[in-house]
């Protein structure tokens, strides 16, 4: 099935295709991830998995590297985006995006921006080789991910 597209395709393509260097993924996506420090690709399979667990497709993501961006870009793009949900894989990541939305963020706690579930971490790369933070990762993210539970 082929989907149809919006009112608002244009706009958010538009967006996208002006701050095509810092994302990648659907530009329609259904969740942002929002990243400070490069991820590992242990650490960004471990995100994909994550989401496609809960029920996410491939062509519902998005990866948005937020460190070379104004925060004010980065909101552009998550609201052009328009996610059901936001994840900061870092503290970096949780700083732009607290700044973005001029709202305290916390790290490894569900929490919201703009209404959307969020949960940011403190540097996500460093959680995949270890089992107990692994586990503890899951738990947040399911929470935070599985937007209609």
């Amino acid at each position: 099935m082929t989907r149809t597209a919006s009112l608002y395709d244009v706009p958010r393509k538009a967006v996208w295709d002006a701050h095509a260097p810092y994302v990648e993924g659907a530009f329609d996506a259904l969740v942002c991830f929002c990243v400070g420090s490069p991820l590992s690709a242990d650490a960004r399979n471990a995100l994909v998995k994550s989401a496609q667990a809960i029920g996410y497709g491939n062509n519902q993501m998005a990866f948005i590297s937020v460190d070379s961006l104004d925060p004010a870009d980065v909101q552009t793009l998550i609201e052009a985006i328009d996610p059901l949900c936001v994840v900061a894989t870092d503290t970096s990541a949780t700083r732009v995006l607290s700044q973005a939305y001029h709202a305290p963020l916390h790290l490894g706690i569900k929490d919201y921006v703009a209404g959307r579930p969020c949960c940011c971490f403190e540097q996500l790369n460093d959680v995949v080789s270890d089992v107990t933070s692994k586990q503890k990762t899951w738990r947040l993210l399911k929470s935070t991910l599985a937007f209609f539970s």
